[in-house]
């Protein structure tokens, strides 16, 4: 209970091997997830978690981990637009990200058009580890033609993590939104305006309260 058991990602974790599985699980829960020496089949570095078969793959939850990406990658890519994850929800795990890195993507979907049914991010610190900088650019989940139906962000803290004109989360349709309870540390300045949701449809309904910024500089605001 004292120590968390590591996880080392070497190869893609493949999800789905053959057909759509609309019940799978995979559950990661007080490990550290290490894939930052995650390569594909010519030995590249790629990203460590795959949903390769048509269909919405049932549930993907990490819960009190350490999230150690590979440079350069996100967490998972899922480009082909009839493939999703029906149910997403990381929970209580600490995330830091480079300044250094030019991809600082958790989920990324491309030109995906398929649609997302629930992901939460609940009680996550995802901070810059290098000190006195920021990381830019950062994303929750990128994909400017993909569209989920419910998004829920509460009680999560950043530290110098800060979003392109994108924002934490692009998307072109997002019906149901909960954002709650979160705080953004800005410091050093940000060097853009910053945001949370950038959509093509405004939400139909849920809560956005309590969420608090402190920030360095008073040029650019969130």
């Amino acid at each position: 209970s004292t120590q968390k058991s590591r996880l080392k990602v070497t190869r893609q974790i493949k999800l789905v091997e053959a057909g759509s599985d609309a019940s799978g699980i995979f559950i990661c829960q007080n490990v550290v997830f290490d894939a930052r020496n995650t390569v594909n089949t010519n030995n590249a570095t790629t990203y460590p978690i795959v949903q390769n078969k048509n269909g919405s793959f049932g549930s993907v939850i990490l819960q009190d981990c350490q999230i150690l990406l590979p440079k350069g990658q996100p967490l998972s890519y899922i480009s082909n637009v009839n493939r999703s994850i029906d149910n997403f929800l990381m929970e209580n795990c600490v995330v830091p990200l480079s300044s250094t890195d030019n991809n600082k993507f958790l989920i990324s979907l491309s030109s995906s058009t398929a649609t997302y049914n629930k992901l939460s991010f609940k009680n996550n610190i995802f901070y810059c580890a290098d000190e006195e900088s920021s990381v830019t650019g950062f994303k929750l989940m990128n994909g400017e033609k993909a569209a989920a139906k419910d998004f829920t962000l509460t009680n999560n803290t950043f530290v110098n993590v800060y979003t392109a004109t994108t924002f934490y989360v692009y998307l072109t349709s997002l019906p149901n939104i909960h954002i709650t309870h979160n705080l953004i540390y800005a410091k050093p300045a940000m060097a853009n305006n910053c945001g949370i949701f950038r959509l093509t449809n405004n939400p139909e309904s849920g809560e956005c309260n309590n969420n608090i910024c402190y920030k360095a500089e008073n040029t650019h605001n969130w």
